[in-house]
């Protein structure tokens, strides 16, 4: 969280050029990804590196990991992303392009009730 959502925030400078944007997202990926890997590597022996609640809960429902052990991965993986969310909200201030929707994931105004999602996915939103 904190690494992966950090990287998604703040200006590169001139954001009209697309070189800033291409780097924008070479950044995002990298971070990501990295971090990814560095999971993999440093707590990969423990749990399987399985560090997403979906992932340990299909895990538990496949019978591949118990389902006390896994309750416990699941609240932790769960602190564990407040936490990171919590520190990154702490030390990014409010001038920062983002800053105020941190982690939130938001419609356009420009979008109708209609194009949001179709369907049954137009009655979720919608209540």
């Amino acid at each position: 969280m904190f690494v992966g959502c950090g990287s998604c925030i703040g200006g590169d400078g001139d954001s009209n050029s697309s070189l800033s944007e291409q780097a924008q997202y070479v950044r995002i990926a990298l971070c990501f990804g990295i971090t990814v890997a560095t999971l993999a590597q440093t707590i990969g022996h423990v749990s399987g590196c399985h560090v997403n609640p979906a992932v340990t809960a299909g895990l538990i429902v496949g019978q591949k990991v118990g389902l006390c052990k896994g309750a416990l991965f699941i609240v932790f993986q769960c602190l564990g992303a407040t936490a990171g969310a919590a520190i990154l909200r702490g030390v990014v201030p409010d001038s920062v392009r983002g800053a105020a929707g941190l982690g939130c994931t938001g419609v356009s105004g420009d979008i109708s009730v209609g194009q949001v999602g179709g369907g049954w996915g137009c009655l979720v939103w919608w209540f």
